[in-house]
């Protein structure tokens, strides 16, 4: 039995959003080769891959892992 399902599910939907942004960002680089390496490509491409390992830490603190 799950102690926290509200905030298991919010956390889960926090990853999969993260997930989501960070394919998104993955997909604005690869459309337009010559922004590859674009300051504001490669930044959004960041800060999706840390969204989603802060919601992975929150998931597993939840969830006790």
């Amino acid at each position: 039995m799950m102690k926290h399902p509200a905030e298991t599910k919010h956390a889960t939907d926090l990853q999969q959003a993260a997930a989501h942004a960070y394919r998104l960002a993955r997909d604005a680089r690869d459309a337009d080769p010559a922004r590859m390496r674009a300051p504001a490509v490669v930044a959004l491409q960041q800060t999706a891959a840390r969204a989603y390992l802060d919601a992975a830490h929150a998931r597993e603190a939840v969830i006790g892992v």
